[in-house]
């Protein structure tokens, strides 16, 4: 029976003796195939993300069970580390005043601040090399969270959004998606197959699917 992939993004899943949160799933877009996933192993104060290969997901055995990874903790802890690539921006001060005096009549240099903020940004590098082997693995992929909530057209014009995305548990390939209006009451749609999907536009904003497909 296909499972929701909307339930299982953010929801905590067993790994070995420790639980970890599903932050994100990533799929091929030719197959349909989930590649990867990202889990946050960190503990409840703080975040430590990292990068699997799909294939270690395993779904409930049992009806309102709990997916769970077939990993154990020391292959999660020496898995590629993964944050989204949302990286700190940093702010140029390079044609700010070499000095500024604050409101209470405190004095800063912006360039020293800029420096140390450049040091705290290549030091967070240094200490995560397998962070850019995580962004490489992906960089092709697409993902899940992000389709959701995407405007779907056809040749009728618009069809509603993707309020879910439906994928079979065994070969982990999806075969729908739930399509229809969201309210804040309740979210129905109808299924349109997987292979339906005729183009996902190229800034990610929506998708165009065949006509007259799925019910």
């Amino acid at each position: 029976m296909p499972q929701s992939l909307k339930d299982i993004l953010g929801s905590t899943l067993e790994a070995g003796d420790r639980r970890c949160t599903l932050r994100e799933a990533f799929f091929n877009i030719d197959d349909g195939i989930l590649r990867y996933v990202a889990l946050d192993i960190g503990g409840w104060l703080n975040v430590d993300e990292v990068l699997v290969q799909a294939n270690y997901l395993r779904a409930p055995e049992q009806e309102g069970g709990a997916w769970h990874i077939a990993l154990g903790d020391s292959e999660l802890k020496h898995a590629p580390a993964w944050n989204d690539g949302n990286r700190r921006d940093i702010t140029d001060m390079t044609s700010w005043p070499p000095v500024i005096v604050g409101p209470f009549g405190n004095a800063f240099a912006p360039m020293l601040i800029h420096e140390q903020m450049r040091d705290m940004e290549t030091g967070a590098e240094e200490a995560e090399p397998g962070r850019g082997t995580a962004d490489r693995l992906v960089t092709r992929l697409q993902k899940v969270g992000a389709w959701i909530g995407l405007p779907v057209f056809s040749d009728h014009g618009e069809e509603g959004e993707v309020l879910d995305i439906l994928v079979d548990p065994d070969s982990l390939q999806i075969v729908a998606l739930e399509v229809g209006e969201s309210s804040l009451l309740s979210s129905t749609g109808r299924k349109v197959p997987y292979g339906a999907v005729r183009h996902v536009a190229e800034q990610g904003t929506h998708l165009v699917v065949a006509p007259d497909t799925g019910g």
